[in-house]
């Protein structure tokens, strides 16, 4: 993860946040069993549902809570060390 920050006024700081592919996928399979502990599918005990059919039916929420943790971690990473 890589960030920069922009202090554009006395109270505006803008936070540009990268993450490698790596960083990604590693949050998503997270995120991936998450969701696949709690879902509940046609045929299958809860938790019992092959991953790939729960990311066909559950891939758009996966992907925003993906993004969400990262984004969430790189804040609080950018306040703790510049002191925001």
């Amino acid at each position: 993860m890589n960030y920069t920050t922009n202090l554009s006024e006395k109270w505006r700081v803008t936070l540009e946040v990268t993450f490698t592919n790596d960083e990604f996928l590693a949050e998503y399979k997270r995120q991936l069993e998450d969701v696949k502990r709690s879902a509940k599918m046609d045929g299958f005990r809860p938790g019992k549902a092959p991953a790939n059919l729960i990311e066909q039916r559950y891939k758009k929420n996966i992907e925003e809570e993906t993004e969400e943790k990262l984004m969430q971690r790189a804040l609080i990473t950018a306040i703790k060390e510049k002191n925001l």
